[in-house]
């Protein structure tokens, strides 16, 4: 009956499940492709991201802080957060000095919040810079956003294919 009623809805436990396999998997090609030097992918659990736009971000600059691996060994590091009930995946992928910061969204979202939390822990990880790269969706549906937010990370850390229309969703 509860599962019922909860429809598209998807829970931060439930992305962090999902982003947990999905990191797996992603350190598993890197093993069978015998990388010599593989990328470590952190996950930020989509609680503590989501809270920070919500609560305010000090404790934000605490956790970038606490995780100078983030740019002094190039790690990837993933997330989703929530902004007025809809999920919005985030990869944060160092690049030298610079942490570039990638999202998938339709345009018609604020992501003015996302935006200050990327530049606050791009400073509090050590980054000179951060460039924000956000990713128009081709369709607007906001009902599967867990879903939608599941693909982009999936895309962006296994190389899968994006849903390009609803009916792919």
């Amino acid at each position: 009956m509860i599962l019922d009623r909860q429809s598209c809805i998807w829970s931060d436990d439930e992305l962090r499940h999902h982003i947990a396999l999905l990191v797996q998997r992603y350190d598993d090609q890197q093993k069978a492709q015998r990388m010599v030097n593989p990328r470590t992918c952190i996950v930020l659990d989509p609680l503590l991201s989501s809270g920070w736009l919500h609560h305010g971000f000090h404790e934000c600059r605490a956790w970038g802080e606490n995780h100078p691996e983030v740019r002094s060994k190039q790690c990837i590091v993933v997330t989703a957060c929530m902004i007025a009930q809809h999920w919005i995946p985030v990869v944060f992928t160092p690049h030298g000095d610079v942490l570039h910061v990638y999202t998938w969204d339709a345009p018609n979202h604020d992501h003015s919040l996302l935006n200050q939390m990327c530049d606050i822990l791009a400073k509090s990880l050590g980054f000179q810079n951060v460039a924000v790269e956000r990713h128009h969706r081709l369709f607007l549906t906001t009902n599967k956003c867990g879903a939608l937010a599941m693909a982009f990370l999936s895309f962006s850390l296994n190389g899968t294919m994006l849903p390009t229309t609803r009916s792919e969703e």
